[in-house]
């Protein structure tokens, strides 16, 4: 899931939005991005233990840290569409205008 200033979800973990799973821990989802975006994954519509975003603090590192390492996920989208693409196996995520 993600949750955040993107898609009208305004931080509410009880309305996160379901991203699409590509892979094995690949998850997708498209949306319009402003400057200014901010973001996190959730493992669930809650604020629980399975929460990532960028490593280490906010940023665009395109690295995921666990719950207790990470920050918000910081973007510039400038009004434009992308994919946000997330491999929890891998430990990372992308960000590319569509």
């Amino acid at each position: 899931y993600v949750v955040g200033n993107v898609a009208g979800n305004n931080w509410n973990a009880d309305n996160a939005i379901a991203m699409t799973k590509t892979g094995e821990g690949v998850y997708e989802f498209t949306t319009t991005l402003d400057n200014g975006a901010e973001f996190k994954i959730l493992g669930q519509k809650s604020w629980g233990d399975l929460d990532w975003g960028n490593i280490g603090g906010n940023g665009n590192t395109g690295f995921l840290g666990p719950k207790g390492d990470n920050g918000n996920i910081k973007f510039d989208g400038g009004g434009s569409e992308y994919k946000i693409t997330v491999n929890i196996k891998r430990g990372t995520y992308s960000i590319v205008k569509l």
